[in-house]
């Protein structure tokens, strides 16, 4: 079984990928993020990030906040 640190990090760059995507010029990666929207709001709203726009600080930021309450 994955420990929450490693499901963090995945997350974490899920987020971040799925950010690219949708800043992309290129209509076929705007399209793929579009579709997976869903699944991306989901595994925001694990970590407390309910804004489509954040800023990746605030991304890594509210991924480690979730590892150190888990932790506790």
């Amino acid at each position: 079984m994955m420990s929450i640190s490693h499901t963090g990090i995945i997350d974490q760059r899920r987020i971040l990928f799925w950010r690219k995507l949708q800043s992309r010029s290129h209509v076929l990666l705007q399209l793929l993020a579009s579709l997976s929207i869903n699944e991306h709001i989901a595994v925001c709203s694990q970590y407390g990030i309910c804004a489509v726009n954040v800023s990746t600080d605030f991304v890594k930021y509210s991924v480690w906040s979730a590892f150190e309450q888990s932790a506790v």
